[in-house]
C-alpha cells in the first residue's frame, strides 16, 4: 500500500445529499460540518472524524456479549510544516477498569495511546499517551530492541534507522483515490464485468454479479446509476459467512463519496455468532494552512 493510502479510511462527505442504497441499516447520519475548501481548490491539509463501531450478534441477529464498543478519532494528513505528516488522535473515552478478584480496579490511563504521529519519512510512528509522553511501540519493537542490562526496561528504544520514504501523494492523486466522479460510471462498468462477466440479474434494482470459484461464492450487488458496488456477500459451502453494505452520499459537483462502510462476519458456524465491524465517516475537511 502507498504511504498514505491509509487514507482508504477517509474519505469525504460533504454534504447531507441523497444517499445511495442500504438506508434501512443504518441510522440517519448527523450532519457533517462543511469543508473550508472544495476538492478542486488548492489545499495541504486532509482531516476527518471517524468512528469504529464494534459488536457481536446471534443467529437471531440480537446482540450478544458486552455490547456495542465504539472509538472515535481524528485523522489528518497535512504538508503545512512543508513536509507530510499524518496524525491520528484517539477521542477521549471514560474511565477504564479491570476485574479483579476482589472486585473492579481502575486502570492506569498513563499507558492508554491517544495520538499516533507517522512523519512519513521511513522512521515508523510515533506513539504518546493523553499527557503527550511518548510510549513504547508495542510488538515488533520489543523483539528488535529487547531490555539491556543497566538499562531502564520501561524506556523507549531508540527509533530503527530511516528509511528511503515514498513520494507523497500529491492533491490531485489523493482526490483521485478517494473520490468517485458520476461521470466513470461507464468505465466502472466496463471495469466491473472485466472482472465478473455480466450481471446475472437484479435483485431489488441493484445489478447483481456472481463469480463461483470452488465451495466459494461471491455475490457483488451495484448501483445501476452510479455503477458502486452497495452490498457484497460471500457463501462457502452454502452459508453466508461475510455480509457488508456501503453507502454513498453526493459531494460537490460531479463527486460521490462513501459515507459508512458495515462488515458483518462469521465467527462461530456452531452458533451463528457474527462479528459486526461499523465505519462512519465525517466532519471531513480541507484546509489551506499555509
Amino acid at each position: 500500500m502507498h504511504r498514505g493510502t491509509s487514507t482508504a479510511l477517509v474519505i469525504l462527505t460533504l454534504s447531507a445529499a441523497p444517499s445511495y442504497a442500504q438506508r434501512a441499516t443504518t441510522a440517519a447520519p448527523k450532519p457533517a460540518k462543511p469543508p473550508t475548501l472544495a476538492p478542486t481548490d488548492a489545499w495541504d491539509t486532509f482531516s476527518t472524524d471517524i468512528t469504529l463501531r464494534r459488536s457481536r450478534v446471534g443467529a437471531d441477529g440480537q446482540p450478544v456479549g458486552d455490547g456495542e464498543s465504539a472509538q472515535r478519532y481524528h485523522w489528518e494528513r497535512s504538508s503545512a510544516s512543508g513536509h507530510w505528516k499524518t496524525s491520528m488522535t484517539l477521542a477521549p473515552a471514560a474511565g477504564q477498569s479491570l476485574r479483579a478478584l476482589h472486585g473492579n480496579a481502575p486502570l492506569d490511563d498513563r499507558l492508554l495511546i491517544a495520538r499516533i504521529v507517522d512523519d512519513e519519512d521511513g522512521s515508523g510512528p510515533r506513539i504518546y499517551s493523553k499527557d503527550g509522553e511518548p510510549l513504547r511501540a508495542p510488538g515488533a519493537l520489543d523483539t528488535l530492541f529487547p531490555a539491556a542490562a543497566g538499562r531502564d526496561p520501561a524506556r523507549a528504544p531508540r527509533p530503527p534507522a530511516a528509511k528511503a520514504a515514498r513520494p507523497a501523494q500529491s492533491p490531485s492523486q489523493l482526490v483521485d483515490n478517494h473520490f468517485i466522479k458520476k461521470s466513470a460510471r461507464e468505465a466502472r462498468r466496463a471495469a466491473l464485468q472485466r472482472r465478473h462477466g455480466a450481471p446475472s440479474g437484479q435483485v431489488r434494482g441493484l445489478d447483481r454479479y456472481v463469480t463461483t470459484k470452488g465451495d466459494r461464492t461471491d455475490e457483488t450487488l451495484v448501483d445501476r446509476q452510479l455503477q458502486l458496488p452497495v452490498e457484497a456477500n460471500v457463501v462457502r459451502g452454502g452459508r453466508l459467512v461475510s455480509h457488508r453494505t456501503i453507502s454513498y452520499e453526493d459531494a460537490a459537483g460531479d463527486l460521490v463519496v462513501r459515507r459508512r462502510v458495515r462488515t458483518e462476519r462469521l465467527v462461530s458456524p456452531t452458533t451463528g455468532e457474527r462479528a459486526v465491524v461499523e465505519l462512519e465517516f465525517t466532519n471531513v475537511r480541507l484546509e489551506q494552512r499555509r
